[in-house]
């Protein structure tokens, strides 16, 4: 049937049918214009709430094109959204350094590669910022990845809160290990070397040293030098203070701080010699220590401007940390040395309390000695003049005999007595001193000629040998005369007949002086060598003489190196305390200047 061919009631039919379906269609496309309003309000407030959330969120479909962005990652970029939306990080943001396809960035590469969320620490390409980043990947009903998913957190402050704990904990480390070194040293000088070791760590610095200074004497010492390169200013130096940078600022307290010394009109000798060596900033910290300044801390860069306000303040706790401790090493070392000196002192006193206890027991000894021997001297002449005056009284007739006995014995008396007063003025600086510019060449051959006939008679050979010329020496010639007549008694009395008396005079060269020298040499009964350490006490004779039984006091060989020490010279001998090869005497006296 064709549509001429349908009734009336067949169209109004199908009108009726036209108008509901036209009706259905109005009402889905009205639901359909409400659910994308809905839609597009939802995702609106989607958008809203993820431009406002703090973090840069972004989802790339699998081509790595931007399907959705918030407002922080426009931001982050710089681009709106127009310019990022629908393509890759190359495409919309060429100016980015991203991966070589300009698609994805190496750690997105990691989640599409492992299909797990993975949190991530990112560093901005421009702005250096720190972003922490979780990145995952949307699946599909089917379990197919979709899309990937960033959302990255500014956490820039953060980190630097860190670092600044990181820094501060190493800074409180250091100062720690400072201390440590610190308490272990025991001089300025190993505190000082202890402290620099460490203040590296905290401080980036070209060279360090520390000083003290000395306002007494004006001048400065540099305890210890840290340095890359070699340089004129080294450890142990000691300079004149104006050498040293001390600003007014310093004797205050505070730290000097110069950026770039080469600007500097300015500048101390010292930061002269290190501007030459390369120096370009510098920074100069006080030691201060019972409010007074003992010192520096001085640090110094090969770059300008390298010391900070944090620079500062740590420095200054290591400076105030070096203050105390070289203070109290400094206090410790006068302590020290008042302690020494004071020992020293003690063991002086001691000494010489030793020495003159010493003294007292051998004056004692020599006192008991000279009585011992005095009595002894004298009371055998005595004896002899009692006897001789009670035989003169018994037999008158042998007077003659007695009284050349009685005369010998006074006179043997009597050169006790003047021996004994002789040493007596000696010990007392009373005998006569004239001395004088003399040859004793001269005065030697003349006494050794005066005494030859004496030797005839006792049947000795008496000679003389001289060194010619002799240099001149300073002496008293009465004085020289009766010591070298004691010697030549000596050797008579102890030389049998038929033996030999010679003197000799040498000139000799020791290290700090030159000499000339009498010897006195015999052939007689020798001196044993265990009695010729006493040879010169007083009162004191030798087996040979007592078994000799030859006349003497045993004050002779006193006298004679008292007449030599008031010379400022000297006299030894020499024996093998052997009869016959005899003894030598030798009586050195300095050369005139």
């Amino acid at each position: 049937m064709n549509d001429s061919e349908k009734t009336k009631e067949q169209l109004m039919a199908e009108l009726v049918d036209l108008r509901q379906q036209f009706a259905q269609l109005q009402a889905a496309e009205a639901e359909l214009v409400r659910s994308k309003e809905i839609v597009q309000q939802t995702q609106q407030q989607l958008q809203d709430m993820f431009d406002h959330t703090p973090a840069a969120v972004y989802v790339k479909d699998m081509q790595g094109r931007f399907i959705f962005i918030n407002r922080v990652v426009c931001e982050r970029m710089e681009l709106c959204a127009d310019d990022i939306l629908g393509k890759t990080l190359g495409e919309s943001a060429p100016h980015v350094r991203s991966a070589p396809d300009g698609v994805w960035e190496p750690n997105e590469r990691e989640v599409l590669a492992s299909g797990k969320p993975t949190l991530f620490e990112e560093l901005g390409r421009s702005t250096g910022r720190a972003y922490l980043a979780t990145k995952f990947l949307l699946y599909d009903a089917d379990g197919k990845p979709y899309a990937l998913c960033n959302s990255s957190l500014d956490i820039t402050q953060r980190k630097q809160m860190e670092n600044a704990l990181q820094q501060s904990f190493e800074h409180l480390q250091t100062l720690h290990e400072i201390d440590q070194a610190i308490l272990q040293a025991q001089s300025p000088e190993e505190i000082a070397v202890g402290a620099l070791q460490y203040i590296g760590r905290v401080v980036a610095c070209s060279r360090a040293s520390v000083a003290t200074f000395d306002f007494v004497t004006g001048e400065g010492t540099l305890l210890a030098v840290r340095r890359k390169e070699q340089s004129r200013l080294i450890a142990g130096m000691k300079l004149p203070l104006y050498t040293f940078s001390i600003p007014d600022e310093m004797k205050q307290g505070k730290i000097n701080v110069i950026d770039d010394i080469r600007t500097e009109a300015h500048l101390s000798s010292n930061l002269r010699i290190l501007r030459e060596e390369g120096l370009r900033a510098s920074l100069s910290a006080p030691l201060i220590a019972q409010n007074q300044l003992i010192g520096a801390v001085y640090l110094g860069s090969d770059q300008p401007g390298v010391f900070t306000a944090d620079h500062v303040e740590v420095v200054r706790k290591i400076a105030d940390q070096i203050a105390i401790a070289v203070h109290q090493a400094h206090l410790y070392e006068q302590i020290q040395h008042h302690a020494e000196q004071l020992e020293i002192r003690v063991a002086e006193r001691t000494a010489k309390l030793q020495r003159a206890n010493e003294e007292l027991r051998v004056l004692g000894r020599v006192k008991d000695e000279f009585v011992d021997n005095v009595s002894h001297e004298l009371r055998t002449p005595i004896t002899n003049l009692k006897l001789r005056h009670n035989l003169l009284e018994a037999r008158p007739d042998k007077a003659a005999h007695y009284l050349a006995v009685m005369r010998r014995e006074t006179e043997r008396l009597e050169h006790i007595v003047d021996s004994l007063l002789y040493l007596s003025r000696l010990d007392q600086g009373r005998v006569a001193w004239n001395p004088v510019r003399v040859d004793l060449n001269r005065i030697t051959s003349q006494l050794v000629q005066d005494r030859t006939a004496f030797a005839q008679n006792r049947e000795l050979i008496l000679t003389f040998n001289g060194t010619s010329p002799l240099p001149v020496v300073e002496a008293d010639i009465a004085l020289v005369e009766q010591a070298l007549s004691i010697l030549l008694t000596n050797s008579f009395n102890y030389t049998p007949a038929g033996g030999r008396v010679e003197v000799m005079t040498t000139a000799r060269k020791t290290d700090r002086q030159q000499w000339v020298i009498i010897s006195v040499s015999d052939t007689g009964l020798g001196i044993r060598p265990d009695e010729q350490d006493r040879l010169f006490e007083r009162f004191f004779r030798g087996s040979a003489g007592r078994e000799s039984g030859a006349p003497g006091t045993g004050l002779g060989l006193s006298i004679v190196q008292e007449i030599v020490t008031r010379h400022q010279g000297q006299i030894d001998v020499a024996s093998e305390g052997v009869p016959g090869r005899g003894s030598t005497f030798n009586l050195w006296l300095p050369v005139a200047e």
